[in-house]
């Protein structure tokens, strides 16, 4: 699927959709959220986990780069994508984690590294964990309802005893040029192998 087009179209209930009308983008959620599957799998590029998964009320992770291999998906982009779980709770996203994760022989990308018991982490709290908190985003081009929930969210997680650190110097007028730059290297990359690769058809 291919979500980045959803950033434009804007928001999307999954709750309110029949299974006939499933939307292809973010499909995975939808599944998750109509409890048609315990869990599934979904690729994130630049949020194609956590953006279904936030519309429809579910958990999404998208766990960092090399920690699950990409080996049979078909990649937007070699740099940014991975696969991540898609449930309904944070319980049933670590059990999936948990089995995904590891070192795959296939995908050279991936680190073999052990692999934690990510459901027995949930028991532990997040006292000490590191929350960064970019400031500019919540002050525009953000609907002042989501800023507040947002902001409350962020007072709930200090409370619980996460570390809260604000950043104010991170420019992120440029984070949309800079990552379109990279994407677009990457698709040349993917363009260019899959040429070299196709087998070329004979004109009689």
């Amino acid at each position: 699927h291919w979500l980045i087009a959803l950033l434009r179209s804007g928001p999307v209930s999954l709750l309110d959709r029949a299974p006939a009308t499933t939307p292809q983008r973010g499909h995975e959620a939808f599944h998750a959220v109509r409890a048609l599957a315990a869990g599934t799998l979904g690729t994130d590029t630049a949020g194609s986990i956590r953006i279904p998964a936030c519309f429809g009320g579910v958990t999404g992770l998208r766990p960092s780069t090399g920690r699950v291999s990409n080996h049979g998906s078909v990649p937007v982009s070699a740099t940014f994508d991975t696969i991540g779980p898609i449930a309904r709770t944070a319980e049933d996203c670590a059990i999936i984690l948990r089995e995904i994760a590891g070192a795959d022989p296939l995908d050279p990308s991936t680190f073999d590294v052990p692999v934690a018991d990510y459901v027995a982490g949930l028991a532990g709290g997040i006292a000490g964990l590191r929350v960064g908190v970019v400031e500019q985003r919540l002050e525009s081009g953000i609907n002042p309802a989501v800023a507040a929930t947002v902001r409350e969210a962020i007072a709930e997680l200090g409370r619980l005893g996460a570390k809260v650190s604000i950043a104010t110097s991170i420019s992120t007028d440029k984070d949309g040029q800079r990552f379109k730059a990279a994407l677009e290297a990457d698709h040349v990359d993917l363009s260019f192998t899959a040429i070299v690769d196709a087998p070329i058809a004979k004109c009689e």
